[in-house]
Parts: C-alpha cells; structure tokens; sequence
C-alpha cells in the first residue's frame, strides 16, 4: 500500500546480544527409552553447569528434527567458552554425566557434532 513502510527482516527481528560466542553441541539419539535416559542425564549436566561451573553461561537442552538430542549454550566470549571446557575436562561430576549421555545414546565422544559461533 503506498505511505506504507516495508520492514526487512532485519528490523522485525530480535537482534542477538552483540559479540556472544553460541556453541551447538548435538548427539546422536538412540530409542526413545534410552533418549529419555540421556535427556535426564543433559538435564542433570546442565543444573550442575548452573550450580558448580566457575564460569556464567547460559545453556538450553534440544531436541532436533530427526530426534538427536543437545544444547545450545551462551558464552560472553571465546575466553569465557575455553574456560567453561577447562572446567567441564577436570569436573568428575560434568564428566559422570557426558558418559551417561553417550552411554544412554550408544556413541562415544568423537560422535558429538560441536559448532562453535560468534554473534556480530
């Protein structure tokens, strides 16, 4: 209609806080009896991420489309993610949990899928 303005995506959309760095991490699902196992064990990781980790991030389970599970996390900088991992490596707590994952799921660490990204 004339006199009015178009919006672009661009300016319809919530902007992502600037400079974040985003991980994806995501693993394969086994049946859906072992995923519910693997998704208390994500849900566990993160409530002791939240309670013990020396490092604030936010971090959300997932659910994929094909029914692989995983987290999205957020950290304030690259530095602050690479603190995050330090800890995450030398907690035995964190650890328990990641092999219950990929016990639950069948697969080993190399079969985690992490994208590592960098808000503008």
């Amino acid at each position: 209609r004339a006199g009015q303005k178009k919006w672009g995506l661009e300016e319809r959309a919530p902007r992502a806080p600037l400079e974040k760095t985003i991980v994806v991490y995501k693993f394969k699902g086994a049946g859906f009896a072992r995923q519910q196992d693997a998704r208390r064990a994500l849900a566990a990781m993160i409530q002791h991420e939240r309670e013990e980790a020396p490092v604030t991030y936010a971090s959300s389970p997932l659910i994929f489309e094909a029914g692989d599970i995983g987290a999205v996390d957020q950290h304030k900088s690259i530095g602050s993610y690479n603190e995050a991992v330090k800890w995450q490596d030398e907690n035995t707590v964190w650890q328990a949990h990641l092999k219950d994952i990929l016990n639950s799921c069948d697969i080993s660490p190399d079969d985690i899928q992490t994208t590592v990204a960098q808000t503008q």
